[in-house]
């Protein structure tokens, strides 16, 4: 895109929100959408909580002048001067303001501070406005589909796949979420040992106390955790407000390498969170275990012939103990009220 952009041209800003499943997720619906109505896709992460700079991960396996993974703020200033859905954020889309909304189902929603607008559009329709702006989060499968569209840049590749024959070609994984959502992981990791006795298994989580319990509860097993590079407040590395660029993108290097890691074992562990569903990280890490051809895309040389092509996904529907389901019931109805006691004040 240059700064005489041509008048005729329609484009399609995608801000991505969230973990970095739900960030993928995004990214590859506006790419469909932007192939089937003509768009120009342009997609900028700065206000993720994960993803920042998406090309110090990532490029297109088949570049394409309609899809762009930067845009500078000179490009902003040129986006500015088009018509826009949503109107609000006309002209000023590097000032507005987002917040969390709660809707009539439930569900959280990512709207304009000022007007309370939702900060998307509806993807069946072919809008007439040459901008829409797409800034919002959410789980999907999509994200395992924006993965088969691009390559690992070369240096990330080369670490992961390193890191991945280091572990050798039959190791299990195990994959436990508990910050923002929490598992009653003590009991997951005791139901599953024996199933683990004697063999190589890497134990990735957002937690310290799982990284820490992990080896003393599968002792029978050869453990390898993950660095112990994290925070202990129980936030989510997405959610940290404050931390520098350099930190997030360090949060996203790492959160890449132990999603293919996980991918590529031989047998892959997860479990339900204590809401009953699995996390959408692990969701993705269980699609590339089961589908790793997927890895060979992504670092751009084929695993060992040793590897399984589809490994095995064993998952454990793991009831929360009594204590975590109260905690997590108050939790979450705190959250609920503190979210509409936010939106009354700023409405």
């Amino acid at each position: 895109m240059s700064a005489d952009m041509e008048s005729a041209e329609r484009y399609l800003l995608c801000r991505p929100q969230g973990g970095l499943n739900d960030a993928l997720v995004q990214i590859e619906k506006c790419w469909r959408y932007a192939e089937r109505f003509g768009r120009i896709l342009l997609i900028d992460p700065r206000y993720s909580g994960t993803l920042t700079n998406l090309c110090l991960f990532f490029s297109p396996i088949s570049p394409s002048q309609r899809v762009h993974f930067h845009i500078s703020l000179d490009q902003l200033q040129d986006l500015n001067t088009l018509t826009c859905q949503p109107s609000c954020v006309s002209g000023r889309l590097s000032e507005y303001s987002s917040i969390r909304i709660l809707s009539g189902d439930g569900t959280t929603v990512c709207c304009e501070s000022e007007t309370r607008t939702p900060l998307q559009f509806d993807f069946e329709v072919d809008h007439p406005e040459q901008l829409l702006l797409h800034d919002s989060w959410g789980s999907g499968t999509e994200s395992f589909d924006f993965l088969r569209r691009v390559k690992l840049e070369s240096h990330l590749a080369l670490e992961v796949g390193e890191a991945i024959r280091k572990l050798g070609p039959d190791y299990a994984a195990v994959h436990v979420r508990h910050s923002d959502y929490r598992t009653n992981w003590r009991l997951f990791l005791k139901t599953i040992r024996t199933a683990l006795y004697g063999r190589t298994v890497l134990i990735c989580s957002d937690n310290v106390d799982v990284l820490s319990a992990g080896p003393l509860i599968l002792k029978d097993s050869k453990v390898v955790a993950q660095a112990k590079s994290l925070y202990t407040d129980g936030q989510p590395q997405h959610r940290r407000s404050g931390a520098t660029e350099h930190a997030r993108n360090e949060t996203m290097r790492a959160a890449l390498i132990d999603l293919l890691k996980l991918g590529a074992a031989s047998d892959l562990f997860i479990a339900t969170i204590n809401q009953g569903f699995i996390s959408g990280y692990s969701r993705l890490a269980a699609m590339i275990c089961q589908d790793k051809t997927i890895l060979n895309s992504l670092l751009g040389e084929p695993l060992v012939p040793s590897y399984r092509v589809h490994g095995e996904v064993h998952t454990f529907q793991i009831v929360g103990n009594r204590a975590n389901q109260v905690f997590d019931k108050w939790m979450s109805r705190f959250k609920r009220l503190s979210r509409r006691a936010f939106s009354f004040f700023f409405r």
